[in-house]
């Protein structure tokens, strides 16, 4: 309406109000671009969420979570692929056990009964007394080599779960450190755009403010101002994304 009003006093060019509403047409297209290009997205997430093709999803103001980063690294031992190598260790010691066990002399110890019926037309000693016979045996293996390689090849095994299990913390931990510095970068980035957003807004209102009482002032660059509200508001927007996404990442790395 002022820039209307402008035009119809002649004290602004018909000019202006051209070039604005090309640029309110321009901006109004791709709203429509953003919105078209978001319905399969919201799909896939209903999809996600077992939800309605009708049941509209509510985006919350603060897409942020909190998340103990401390607390979270501690949690990297628990991811199932170093759990899973832990276990493997475990295993192939007990091979190691079994394979000195196996290769020990054996030694048994026995106790034969046998039940002795009295003979009534004989008078001999111990007549019709059980027997009991115990019995000693030493088993020695002959092929305590079979054994030996047995223990040495599960040896060399807990020393390979084990290079592989402290190969893989170290990669995770990197990958936890890495994810980290994006994340803190992302939060830079919010600041400088919040930052930014305010300061640049304060700008458009004393541009308005001039165009408003001023004659001879350009309504476009009230305009761009606005226009770069909006790119700041979207690369906040962005940088937010990319935080959840690495929130997410974590969460992969420690196994949740």
């Amino acid at each position: 309406p002022i820039v209307k009003t402008k035009v119809e006093t002649n004290s602004s060019n018909l000019s202006d109000l051209l070039s604005l509403e090309l640029m309110i047409s321009e901006l109004e297209t791709k709203i429509e671009l953003l919105v078209i290009e978001s319905n399969p997205i919201k799909q896939d997430l209903k999809q996600l969420l077992n939800r309605k093709d009708d049941k509209e999803i509510i985006i919350p103001n603060d897409l942020e979570e909190k998340i103990d980063f401390a607390a979270l690294k501690k949690q990297i031992d628990s991811n199932p692929s170093v759990q899973k190598l832990e276990i493997l260790q475990k295993a192939s010691q007990l091979r190691v056990n079994l394979a000195q066990s196996e290769s020990n002399p054996v030694i048994t110890l026995g106790l034969d009964y046998i039940n002795v019926s009295k003979m009534p037309d004989m008078d001999v000693p111990n007549n019709g007394v059980d027997i009991f016979m115990p019995s000693v045996g030493i088993s020695i293996p002959f092929f305590s080599g079979r054994y030996s390689a047995k223990e040495e090849q599960a040896t060399a095994m807990i020393k390979q779960y084990q290079y592989e299990q402290e190969n893989l913390v170290n990669n995770l931990n990197s990958q936890y450190e890495s994810v980290i510095y994006n994340i803190k970068s992302d939060e830079e980035k919010i600041k400088l755009y919040d930052s930014q957003i305010e300061k640049t807004i304060n700008i458009r209102e004393l541009l308005f403010e001039e165009y408003s009482t001023k004659e001879g002032e350009d309504i476009l660059e009230v305009t761009r101002t606005e226009e770069k509200i909006i790119e700041y508001k979207k690369l906040r927007l962005e940088a937010l994304v990319s935080i959840l996404n690495n929130k997410a990442q974590l969460i992969k790395i420690v196994g949740e």
